[in-house]
């Protein structure tokens, strides 16, 4: 909780104005000092999110934000479009050295391919299925050595050479892909019913390449034997989509409806029996979801609260994700009362605090916020609280970033500190002349 990638937004605009009018058209000749640096910028951002515990070899939330490497409208995180124009200049050059020096792309789409880096890992599928020199089969078997076929995270590039890839293939490459495909997602953490799903999903997205296919056919009426209720994606290809409507994420398939008639503590037992490294409704996205259920339904959200410190739920995860969905929806001064009140009236337990603190330090000084003196008085009661908690711990320091100022900024002791700084800034401010230094703050 806490870390982030982001680009200067200022630079969006210059950034890809220099690659289209400088950059971009002597590929030729300095494309091999652009990748380098490209993927350097790549990988440092992942490393640096998973040097802290927050990305892995399956999952960063920059790959997460990129649905396609291909150009496609999904592509449209606003957050992330520096980070995007680095992938545009990797795939470009990558595309360009495919189609003008083959073993310079080969290369690149080999050691990608062995990449932890999802991001260098996608772009090396994406690279397969535009390699003129592998054949149809080639391109699948590729996809199948490396067991990409229900890879978490490039489902968008495996499902593209699919679909290219398929209507050509020969009968025995077709047979290897559908056995595959018929062995399922290889986690004992899944229900069969969405091993099963995950296996239709395939199928269908095979069946728009080559309708006549009889070995698709037959795979998929068994499917449908045994689960008569599935039905077809309307874009089976990517993990997310973002429509008209905003986000739709049909992996996941929560029935919020359902969820908010139901008692919160339900949830909170799926999401504490929810596996941290399951594809499908793991504790992480069951945790994301948090934001829509608080926003449709306050009351829903202060019983799920209160339950969960009940419990004594004493997982930081857990609690991180309710203040971070908070943090997401909490934005008038009334908004703030109303959350300050169920912040005050829970137990006084260390986690809970830390990360109160979190959501305080982080909504409390934005402009948008626009917290009156009465808000901010009871914010440092908080903040303050949530100091005496949390400063006997004696839990171990986590400086896997590698950098102490990182790290702190982004521990409680961090966030308690830094809103200290700027109540005290607040205090001068409201003082004006009558200011008489950090000890009046101090014996406030």
């Amino acid at each position: 909780m806490g870390y982030a990638i982001e680009w200067p937004s200022e630079a969006e605009h210059w950034l890809k104005e220099i690659w289209e009018t400088v950059f971009k058209p002597v590929i030729p000749e300095l494309g091999n000092e652009l990748l380098p640096l490209t993927v350097k910028q790549l990988s440092s951002a992942h490393h640096f999110l998973s040097g802290v515990g927050k990305a892995n070899e399956y999952y960063d939330n920059l790959s997460w934000g990129r649905s396609s490497i291909a150009p496609h409208e999904q592509d449209r995180d606003s957050m992330h479009k520096c980070l995007f124009m680095l992938i545009d200049t990797a795939r470009e050059i990558l595309e360009y050295w495919l189609k003008n020096d083959l073993i310079k792309g080969k290369f690149y789409i080999n050691v990608w391919g062995e990449s932890n880096v999802p991001l260098l890992k996608r772009l090396a599928i994406h690279g397969v299925g535009l390699d003129a020199s592998m054949s149809m089969d080639e391109r699948i078997k590729w996809l199948l050595s490396k067991d990409l076929i229900y890879g978490s995270g490039v489902k968008k590039e495996v499902f593209d050479v699919l679909k290219n890839c398929y209507p050509f293939a020969s009968q025995e490459v077709r047979h290897l892909l559908v056995d595959c495909i018929n062995e399922g997602i290889k986690n004992e953490n899944l229900e069969d019913k969405i091993i099963a799903y995950e296996k239709f999903n395939i199928l269908t997205w095979l069946k728009k390449s080559d309708e006549s296919c009889v070995l698709l056919k037959t795979a998929l009426e068994e499917l449908s034997h045994h689960y008569p209720d599935f039905q077809e994606r309307e874009h089976p290809e990517f993990d997310s989509w973002i429509g008209d409507g905003g986000f739709i994420d049909p992996k996941e398939n929560f029935d919020n409806d359902k969820i908010l008639m139901e008692e919160p503590s339900k949830y909170i037992d799926s999401i504490i029996s929810a596996s941290e490294t399951s594809i499908y409704r793991d504790k992480r996205r069951h945790l994301s979801n948090l934001k829509e259920l608080f926003e449709r339904d306050r009351s829903w959200s202060k019983k799920f609260v209160e339950n969960l410190a009940l419990r004594k739920i004493d997982d930081d995860q857990i609690w991180g994700g309710v203040f971070s969905a908070w943090r997401e929806i909490i934005k008038t001064p009334e908004d703030w009362d109303w959350i300050l009140g169920v912040i005050e009236a829970l137990p006084e337990n260390q986690k809970i605090y830390a990360s109160a603190s979190y959501l305080i330090f982080h909504g409390f000084w934005q402009k948008q916020s626009d917290v009156n003196d009465d808000i901010i008085e009871r914010g440092y009661a908080t903040i303050s609280k949530a100091w005496a908690l949390c400063k006997d711990d004696d839990s171990e320091f986590d400086d896997s970033s590698g950098d102490l100022l990182t790290s702190a900024i982004n521990h409680e002791g961090g966030w308690i500190g830094e809103f200290w700084i700027h109540y005290i800034s607040h205090l001068r401010q409201k003082a004006k002349d009558n200011w008489l230094g950090p000890n009046q703050a101090n014996k406030k």
